[in-house]
């Protein structure tokens, strides 16, 4: 029987331990109606930190003020840290005096903003002991759940600082271009077109999160790229274009 009910244990942490491997996708619309999803976030190398917070909650008062000297320490809206406040429980209107109260410059939202959605949704994920409860996104999709909180936050900084480098972190070199492309999801396959720059010697590959290639059928033609998407797995990737002019990299969501 002690045998029986260990291997139960080690089965049902194991089964957590995989479910908190990666975290759930949403989006979230601000006090000033800007969406921000979170694998748009991740897949543009941010390592993004959840605030679940509400308005009349002591600790969070005490703790906000050290997440905004955060977010600015690592470049604000320009640094690789995204910061995310969400309330379940409060409205805009109280988000945005929350905001003034405390100095915060990040994106926040209430329920009107779809944080009560999201919360649950987290909820459903992993064990809340409290408010504020912080999770750190790494750009991989991993989490760092229920980070401890001290004064000058160094678990959360910690946690942000070995976060694992992704091909976006490591690549911060490349000319972003306005490029037409469409991605057909029920034929798995991308076109690229309008794309002068493009031919024969052009590369185009995609690589997962953690900047490993994954092989895919590519053929280029008269200006267009198309790739066959048949054997990718559901999930995030990169596509990377590099021509003899420029070289760019776009999120793909594959389904």
């Amino acid at each position: 029987m002690p045998r029986i009910t260990s291997f139960i244990i080690l089965l049902l942490s194991f089964h957590l331990g995989l479910k908190a491997q990666k975290a759930p996708d949403f989006t979230i619309s601000d006090t000033e109606g800007k969406q921000w999803n979170l694998y748009d976030q991740i897949g543009q190398g941010k390592i993004v930190l959840l605030d679940f917070f509400f308005k009349d909650c002591k600790p969070c008062q005490t703790y906000t003020p050290m997440i905004e000297q955060l977010y600015k320490d690592y470049g604000s809206d320009t640094g690789k840290v995204l910061v995310l406040g969400i309330s379940d429980r409060d409205d805009n209107n109280a988000v945005k005096q929350f905001e003034i109260d405390y100095g915060v410059s990040y994106p926040s939202c209430g329920y009107e903003g779809g944080g009560d959605t999201v919360t649950a949704l987290f909820q459903n994920w992993f064990t809340f002991l409290g408010w504020p409860t912080y999770a750190v996104i790494c750009s991989d999709t991993t989490v760092r759940w229920n980070v401890k909180k001290d004064n000058g936050l160094t678990e959360i900084r910690d946690s942000i600082d070995n976060c694992p480098e992704t091909f976006l972190n490591v690549k911060t070199a490349h000319q972003r271009r306005n490029l037409r492309f469409s991605y057909i999801q029920n034929e798995r396959t991308v076109k690229i077109l309008n794309m002068s720059d493009l031919d024969s010697n052009s590369k185009i590959k995609i690589f997962d999160l953690t900047g490993q290639e994954i092989p895919v059928v590519c053929v280029i033609s008269n200006g267009i790229a198309e790739l066959h998407l048949d054997y990718l797995s559901p999930g995030l990737y990169l596509m990377r274009f590099r021509t003899s002019s420029f070289d760019y990299i776009q999120k793909i969501l594959v389904n």
